[in-house]
């Protein structure tokens, strides 16, 4: 998309630039991929572009490796810190005073409030990006026991679990095989026992209600320094619309984007002609986990067709992502039942019920080779792997820790499965649906916008390894659904999710916000809410142009 130098605002925007501003760069996740891709698609297109973080990490290391300017906030913290955060401010208001930038595009949500700020204190517009909203929490729901074939074993299973409440070294200990304390049975194994599964205490519950009435409060109350607000996906627009924090007069949707893979660049352009760059370090840092080497490559990666068929799934090992769940669905398909390894002991019951499957899930055939491979760390990869022994499906189950090149996991690989209770518009599905890949996903935030239910990939609930199970099965069973549905992936990634149309349309908004700020007559006062922005002799010109 070009720039035409001679309208002002967009000759600032060449000449000034844009300064991103984001909390995190101590982890590689979504948001970060996304900052990364836009700002080399905008230096692509000839805008300058700084990225201003928190304290220095990984992050920080990918902008200076691929060439973009890099200037770090020591203060810009992700907790609520009042002390801290003001300083931030302060840097973050010297940075800007410094650099005079053409506009200011803010990510995550610390970032987003002290940004609005400093900009409002300058003079200065500022666009946010949301990626997911802070009050989103994972859904409650009740545990009721499983029904038919599957509830073997399940008679014993005492809801009330004494394990709720007691201290975390407690709750390992009793989560383990061989407790035999108060209210155990020798064996006994509860998925609820996890450590990455805290309890509701009325403390957490107190401080989860705080932390989203605050910022639902601070959201509605900065609303107004906010030229513009990107939000990735449609389900993020509506929450945001629903809670009064939008005003769909300059709000607009821009899906996330991702690069072509490697084997498919040549074939396909994005909409300016030229190829997409490929993404450095979407997932974070490099120490292997168990079962996988720093050197291992990717099987299928080079079209090698002879090993196993390969079920992916690429997330940092926290809680939201609930790998515990798709575990179990992997004792479905190895056992025909969730049941622990040692005989006698009752089943695990999932957290969330699960609709009864057309047919009962029956242990895929031996002659049909499969394998599923974890890509991640975090906190919770070492419950998560004693799970996976406990289950007796270790032998599934590959666990490769963190890579580098998070996208080049689900390239060759026959089903990718992302099994979270909570998402904005994860990179990890469209990297996938790029590939070629059918995608089983968890119906959560933007997933059903990009995975079409039976055409290119399923949608299961959260929580809910039976729909799971059964999904998986269905692809694992049959090539030709993997194909059509792998096809059709492919092409609606090409229709929808490419780097150049999110660039392009992110570019087209901050030009309009640009051009009606810049524009403007010296000494003129900068419109407020909700007027909308006015350039002179342009009329009206918002975000709402492009929804």
């Amino acid at each position: 998309m070009a720039v035409d130098a001679t309208d002002p605002g967009e000759a600032a925007l060449l000449r000034r630039g844009v300064v991103m501003v984001i909390t995190r760069a101590d982890r590689i996740g979504g948001a970060q991929v996304h900052v990364l891709l836009l700002a080399r698609g905008l230096r692509q297109r000839g805008i300058p572009v700084t990225v201003a973080t928190g304290r220095p990490g990984p992050f920080t290391a990918v902008l200076r490796r691929a060439g973009i300017p890099c200037h770090t906030l020591p203060s810009l913290v992700r907790p609520i810190r009042p002390l801290a955060d003001l300083r931030a401010l302060l840097e973050l208001r010297r940075l800007l005073g410094r650099l005079q930038p053409a506009l200011v595009a803010a990510h995550s949500t610390k970032a987003t409030w002290l940004a609005r700020l400093a900009a409002a204190c300058l003079g200065i517009p500022c666009v946010v990006t949301v990626h997911g909203w802070p009050w989103e929490t994972a859904p409650a729901a009740p545990r009721p026991a499983l029904a038919g074939p599957l509830a073997a074993g399940n008679r014993d299973h005492d809801a009330a679990s004494p394990i709720h409440g007691r201290p975390l070294e407690q709750r390992k200990a009793m989560a383990s095989p061989g407790w035999a304390g108060p209210g155990r049975k020798p064996g006994w194994f509860h998925r609820r026992a996890a450590p990455w599964t805290p309890p509701r205490t009325p403390a957490r519950t107190l401080r989860a209600a705080f932390t989203g009435s605050l910022a639902r409060w601070g959201e509605r109350l900065l609303g107004r320094l906010a030229a513009a607000v990107i939000t990735v996906s449609r389900h993020d627009y509506r929450e945001g619309l629903r809670r009064g924090v939008l005003d769909p007069r300059r709000a607009v949707v821009i899906p996330n984007g991702v690069p072509q893979p490697a084997a498919h660049r040549g074939r396909t352009r994005g909409t300016t002609g030229t190829e997409e760059p490929a993404c450095a370090d979407p997932v974070r840092i490099r120490r292997p986990g168990p079962g996988g080497s720093r050197r291992e490559s990717w099987p299928g990666r080079h079209g090698d067709s002879s090993g196993p068929l390969r079920v992916v799934m690429v997330a940092r090992f926290e809680p939201p992502k609930d790998h515990a769940t798709l575990l179990q669905a992997v004792a479905l398909l190895e056992h025909g039942r969730i049941r622990p390894r040692r005989r006698g002991a009752p089943a695990i019951q999932p957290a969330v019920p699960s609709p009864a499957p057309s047919a009962p899930i029956r242990p895929l055939p031996r002659d049909v080779p499969w394998v599923v491979e974890l890509v991640g760390d975090g906190p919770t990869l070492p419950p998560a792997t004693e799970l996976a022994r406990a289950l007796g499906v270790s032998h599934r189950v590959r666990f490769l820790g963190a890579r580098r090149d998070g996208a080049g996991a689900v390239r060759g690989a026959a089903v990718a499965v992302l099994c979270s209770h909570r998402e904005g518009l994860p990179l990890v599905v469209l990297e996938a649906m790029a590939a070629g890949v059918p995608v089983v996903a968890s119906a959560v935030g933007g997933v059903p916008e990009a995975v079409q239910h039976g055409t290119s990939g399923f949608l299961v609930p959260p929580g809910d390894p039976v729909a799971l199970a059964h999904h998986l099965a269905r692809l694992l069973a049959n090539p030709a659904l993997r194909q059509r549905m792998g096809a059709a992936a492919r092409a609606r990634y090409e229709a929808r999710f490419t780097v150049d149309r999110m660039v392009d349309a992110t570019l087209a908004l901050y030009h309009q916000v640009c051009g009606s700020h810049w524009s403007r007559a010296p000494g003129a006062r900068w419109p407020r809410w909700p007027g909308g922005y006015r350039g002179r002799g342009t009329g009206r010109r918002g975000a709402t142009a492009l929804r």
